[in-house]
């Protein structure tokens, strides 16, 4: 006790004024350390901000930069900012006002000296969210706010763990906008030819094929190709194993369209075979019923271009049916049958290619200026790509895939794997509209539009 009271009293003797005041100093900057690492104090508790917007990109490496735009409260003098990751690196802090703000950087938290200002925007990088297991990546955080991801080029994402507020194509880059709460998000970097990307499309394939499937759609064709993709994938053949794939899912798609119009063509010709029935029109009916009822063991056994053409013939057959009774039709009567069925499977092949009054129009089309020479310059594409563009363009930006064929005379596998590849590249969208794959250039890429056609 006497050391301490001498102590004392040495620091009065050579000037307690100075020493005081550097005590004090030191306790006041340490409080102000530790109030702003636990967010205590009144100032702290009551801060109030908003993230107005979050944007936020993911590199070939994993790293993610992260851009947050946010309103703050002017009157208070920081602001503690607890965001996505745990180590922040390259902390840039911008006033509104466009001017540096400085900052504190520490573990799971950045305090922004705000200066007065009442927004800002905080941005920095991390590896903190991402994480890689083989071929795939796999990014999660929880996103204070709704979020803006954008992806590598080339990048594919295999799956999110909620429904997104939106999916665009940026240049070959992946953007997928997630609203607020928990975000996990799988994908991997790939390339044409590659591994990853084969991956991608015989998966993709096997979902068409099998969705089919369980619709009770049988995909015989498909299933052929698909596991020839898949042998070929076994012995390395990337870039044929995609293109199988491709064409196992174009097949599949095929023969879904098909069987609708096989269906829908036998409940014609019943419901004609009916009407026939009700006016007493029964001479010829035993051969419309005959004919109908090989249209529906065809289809049973998933040969639906051949339940479609034996319906056709069923529905001619009924029309044509006479008053008198008997199940022997005239020769030239069996002629005319045979030629309205040919006849009506000819005129449903045109509608399905897109010819032919009802199909010259089956959609509102908004014509639109393709920018032709701006996709053009990109030396990732081919010249069947770059076609298919021009195409498109000749039709103000959109038309429908069977249109685009007949055009250019391409073969259907080369035409889908050209349409494909301009959809992952972000040129165009493929959507289907009654039965029928519709591409439409996307309006970043068009010089505007002209009204509808």
């Amino acid at each position: 006790m006497e050391m301490h009271s001498m102590d004392i009293g040495g620091l009065c003797g050579r000037g307690f004024g100075e020493a005081a005041r550097a005590m004090v100093a030191v306790a006041l900057a340490a409080a102000l350390l530790l109030a702003a690492i636990s967010g205590g104090g009144a100032s702290a508790t009551t801060q109030q901000y908003a993230i107005q917007a979050a944007i936020m990109t993911v590199y070939e490496d994993g790293a993610v930069t992260a851009d947050f735009y946010i309103a703050v409260d002017p009157i208070s003098p920081t602001a503690n900012f607890s965001l996505p990751g745990t180590t922040y690196l390259d902390v840039t802090a911008i006033g509104g006002s466009g001017l540096p703000l400085g900052y504190q950087n520490y573990q799971g938290m950045v305090v922004v000296n705000t200066l007065g200002e009442s927004s800002l925007r905080l941005g920095y990088t991390t590896h903190d969210l991402t994480s890689k297991t083989g071929s795939y990546w796999s990014l999660n955080f929880t996103s204070p706010s709704a979020v803006r991801l954008s992806f590598p080029y080339g990048a594919s994402v295999i799956s999110v763990n909620r429904v997104p507020d939106a999916i665009e194509g940026t240049g070959g880059s992946a953007v997928i906008l997630m609203p607020e709460g928990e975000v996990s998000v799988s994908y991997i970097l790939s390339v044409v030819g590659t591994a990853d990307y084969a991956i991608v499309a015989i998966a993709d394939a096997e979902g068409t094929i099998a969705s089919l499937n369980a619709a009770g759609i049988a995909t015989p064709a498909a299933a052929a190709l698909l596991g020839q993709a898949g042998a070929a994938f076994d012995l390395g053949n990337y870039a044929s194993a995609e293109e199988l794939a491709e064409q196992a899912k174009g097949a599949a798609v095929e023969a879904n369209e098909t069987a609708y119009h096989a269906s829908v063509m036998q409940a014609g010709a019943g419901a004609a075979i009916s009407e026939a029935e009700a006016e007493g029109r029964t001479g010829g009916l035993d051969a419309a019923r005959s004919l109908l009822s090989e249209a529906g063991q065809a289809y049973a056994s998933g040969d639906y271009a051949s339940a479609l053409s034996l319906a056709s013939q069923a529905k001619a057959a009924a029309e044509a049916a006479s008053g008198v009774a008997g199940s022997i039709l005239p020769y030239a009567a069996i002629g005319a049958i045979a030629a309205a069925g040919a006849g009506g499977v000819f005129a449903l092949t045109r509608r399905k290619r897109g010819g032919g009054a009802d199909a010259a129009k089956p959609y509102a089309r908004e014509r639109r200026e393709v920018d032709v020479e701006k996709i053009a310059s990109e030396d990732r594409l081919r010249d069947e790509d770059i076609d298919v563009v021009r195409s498109l363009a000749e039709s103000g930006g959109e038309a429908l895939e069977s249109e685009i064929r007949g055009r250019l005379n391409l073969p259907k596998t080369t035409l889908w794997r050209a349409a494909k590849r301009l959809e992952r590249e972000g040129y165009i969208k493929i959507e289907t509209v009654a039965g029928q794959n519709r591409l439409s250039v996307r309006r970043e890429y068009c010089k505007g539009s002209a009204g509808q056609a």
